[in-house]
């Protein structure tokens, strides 16, 4: 038999309060994204042309959202230079929705791709 929990939020005896926090977004400018020390074995993988979760070096990247476990390889380009407002690129790994490009979750752009 399943016991009811001991806590109820919709017991009027015992109110549940919060409050919410209406926050900005954060603006950030010029920022590294991912920030790593090359090990030893970062540097082999990069070496062999692998993407490893992160930027990679001599990437630029501008108006861009990206998700969580992205492999964004080297000297990549992100900046959407031809101004492109709506773009549908889910099988590349990304889309752009009022000109913003958003890199989706565990998507890999490989080296030198420019977007």
């Amino acid at each position: 038999m399943i016991k009811p929990p001991k806590f109820q939020f919709y017991d009027s005896k015992t109110p549940f309060f919060t409050s919410p926090r209406f926050l900005p977004p954060t603006r950030v400018e010029k920022c590294k994204v991912f920030p790593e020390i090359l090990t030893t074995h970062r540097s082999r993988k990069m070496q062999e042309g692998n993407v490893l979760v992160g930027v990679g070096e001599n990437t630029k990247i501008r108006n861009c959202i990206i998700d969580m476990n992205a492999k964004i390889g080297r000297n990549v380009i992100i900046t959407n230079a031809d101004g492109v407002d709506e773009a549908d690129k889910t099988k590349e790994g990304f889309y752009i929705r009022s000109g913003i490009t958003v890199i989706l979750k565990n998507a890999t752009i490989k080296d030198g791709t420019v977007i």
